[in-house]
């Protein structure tokens, strides 16, 4: 035993960082020589007194010596430890990770800028519950099923369909039936692209030909029609891209590109004088279908008549009006105060009625207006700027299956921030 002691005295004489190697002084994982190799403390547990042993940093890809990314430190003073807004999601740099004006820790939803409040904690924000009507201080109205679909509130709102409307997609399927099934309850996928048909005679070098093209390829199902099919003209099939569109067309395409179900509606809440309500024998198909799209969109909430109660179908539609129409059948997510754009148009007063449709058509990066920085929107809006609205919504409209269908080829970028920018017009007077 004697010696063997001798031997050990010996060993450390002649290599006196052997003992050194193995110890750990301060018992933070790291051995001493690490930490001197690395400039930590080797007398210190946690170097850069965020709270977090240096040892368990090093393991982790922090830095032991700035205490700013330790898990136990708050680095954004919020309350919320960095580790606690690492396994929240949230910004530790940010103290209002979603920029609402709620404090990380006091909001009960810290990634949504909508919500921040759960006053009865009955799970749904009470934005949310002022909004359909519910009561932010019962908590027995998020068990109750308001639409009769299938699926509670809270329900409702966790899948994100509509707690008043029983087909959020109109599809045909209830919500609850969809959830059961395992299909998407917030998404159409009435839309195909299909084959090229006659190509459109009166497109080629058009600034829209990129549209129409596709236009004429989209198929809404279940009956398959085309989209736009055009107007025949001898052997040859015309798109029309200048003309005026008529407020039938446009509703028809609204309706359409938004997956809404057309169908006869037997008592509708107001019937036009310029647009039979009853249906004939042996009636033409236009016919027909011109009754079914315009009181179709009317029982959406998406068109109303005039006073002296006509629709005027053939009438043209105007910039303001049609961006309205669409942005109605499309039914897109309204944007938050944070994502309004700053009013960029001359002629767009700010009590106009159709301003919150615009300030939502260019915060979608749907519009961008004349080169004067005019919008004028008492001018007829062309085929070809209707054209190019519905395919852009179609691409971003959540509620149908618009990414089967092709964005390249028409000027969109591929970053998410830009992707939906317009093409350039070719002339002074055409617009985005």
């Amino acid at each position: 035993m004697r010696i063997a002691s001798l031997l050990f005295s010996a060993a450390l004489l002649l290599h006196p960082f052997a003992a050194l190697a193995a110890l750990d002084s301060d018992g933070d994982g790291l051995e001493d020589t690490e930490e001197i190799t690395r400039g930590t403390d080797p007398q210190n547990a946690d170097t850069d007194g965020g709270g977090e042993a240096d040892g368990a940093e090093i393991a982790n890809g922090r830095d032991p010596n700035v205490q700013e990314d330790d898990l136990t430190f708050d680095r954004d003073n919020d309350t919320l430890t960095n580790g606690e807004e690492e396994a929240m999601g949230t910004d530790p740099s940010s103290a209002d990770t979603d920029e609402d004006g709620t404090n990380d820790a006091d909001d009960r939803y810290p990634l949504d800028r909508e919500y921040s409040r759960d006053e009865d904690e009955d799970g749904m924000p009470d934005e949310y519950e002022e909004k359909y009507n519910f009561s932010p201080t019962l908590r027995a109205d998020a068990e109750e099923d308001t639409d009769g679909d299938g699926l509670k509130n809270i329900d409702e709102f966790i899948y994100g369909t509509d707690p008043m409307n029983t087909d959020t997609d109109n599809d045909g399927v209830i919500d609850g039936e969809e959830v059961e099934k395992g299909t998407e309850p917030l998404e159409n996928p009435c839309l195909e692209f299909g084959s090229p048909k006659q190509p459109f005679a009166d497109v080629s070098k058009h600034w829209a030909e990129g549209y129409a093209v596709r236009l004429q390829r989209v198929k809404v199902q279940p009956t398959g029609a085309r989209l736009a099919d055009g107007y025949a003209e001898g052997d040859v099939r015309l798109f029309a891209p200048d003309r005026a569109i008529s407020r039938f067309e446009l509703l028809k395409l609204a309706l359409l590109s938004s997956c809404i179900t057309v169908e006869d509606t037997q008592e509708p809440a107001t019937v036009f004088t310029d647009v039979p309500l009853a249906v004939r024998p042996r009636e033409p198909a236009d016919r027909a279908e011109r009754r079914r799209i315009i009181y179709s969109a009317m029982r959406e909430g998406i068109v109303q008549g005039y006073e002296d109660g006509t629709f005027r179908p053939d009438a043209p539609v105007n910039r303001a009006e049609a961006v309205k129409i669409l942005l109605a059948a499309a039914r897109l997510k309204p944007l938050s105060d944070y994502d309004i754009p700053a009013p960029q148009f001359s002629d767009v007063p700010v009590d106009a009625w159709f301003r919150e449709s615009i300030e939502l058509a260019v915060g979608y990066d749907l519009l961008t207006g004349y080169p004067d920085g005019t919008f004028r929107p008492e001018q007829s809006i062309t085929r070809a700027e209707a054209g190019k609205l519905v395919y852009l919504l179609m691409l971003i409209n959540p509620h149908v299956n618009g990414y089967v269908l092709p964005a390249d080829g028409l000027g969109l970028t591929d970053t998410a921030e830009e992707d939906m920018k317009h093409l350039e017009p070719t002339t002074e007077d055409s617009a985005e």
